[in-house]
């Protein structure tokens, strides 16, 4: 986890609990008693589903209004462009395949959005981010479609990244959630009439991972 993002949880205690007596204690009990639950041992007897790691692991596909299943020539036309990313999906068994307009997985939550904005891929000179387009849930498959642009550069006196839109539509990019090199969600924000992207963490830097 980034420092800044930890230390937002623990600036976050003190006002939860209204404890300054002892600060330095009381992050510590806070912080080890959560540690404790998330290495919680899963027994037989337990439901892996119970525990704090996969809690809640897929949502959205339980709501009629968000989620609707395919008719077979938008399922035909759905799998064909997932084929065209993963091959191997064409030998799965799952005949279902819903379209979702948001779905949570492992508590990140994505939103079909145009200001939805993921990594897609890093490529040799830039990273390319895309907006999500398309959310279609197939058995234990969540398959994103992103539309992809064009990555300008790296602006370091922003210390973020000039997006423009595609000239020629390039289709959907479709990339597994489970696949994604960054799963944090991003916004674009606009400035002057150019559109930036500021990440999180260094997309650059996952490709030495």
């Amino acid at each position: 986890m980034r420092f800044e993002a930890k230390h937002q949880q623990f600036k976050q205690i003190p006002k939860i609990t209204k404890n300054f007596r002892n600060l330095p204690k009381t992050l510590t009990e806070r912080h080890q008693s959560g540690v404790r639950a998330d290495s919680i041992p899963l027994t037989a007897e337990k439901n892996p589903s119970d525990h704090p790691l996969f809690r809640k692991e897929l949502q959205g596909v339980g709501s009629s209004s968000c989620v609707r299943e395919l008719d077979e020539r938008e399922r035909d036309a759905a799998k064909d462009c997932i084929i065209r990313f993963y091959p191997a999906f064409a030998n799965e068994t799952h005949n279902t395949i819903f379209q979702a307009a948001s779905v949570t997985v492992h508590g990140t939550y994505y939103k079909r959005d145009i200001n939805t904005i993921l990594l897609a891929e890093i490529t040799d000179t830039n990273p390319v981010f895309g907006s999500l387009a398309n959310i279609w849930i197939s058995g234990p498959f969540v398959f994103l479609g992103l539309k992809l642009f064009k990555t300008v550069g790296f602006v370091h006196n922003l210390q973020s990244y000039h997006i423009q839109e595609e000239e020629l539509p390039s289709g959907l990019f479709i990339v597994e959630v489970q696949d994604l090199l960054m799963t944090s969600v991003m916004h674009v924000y606009n400035k002057d009439g150019n559109m930036f992207i500021f990440p999180r963490e260094d997309p650059k830097a996952l490709r030495n991972e």
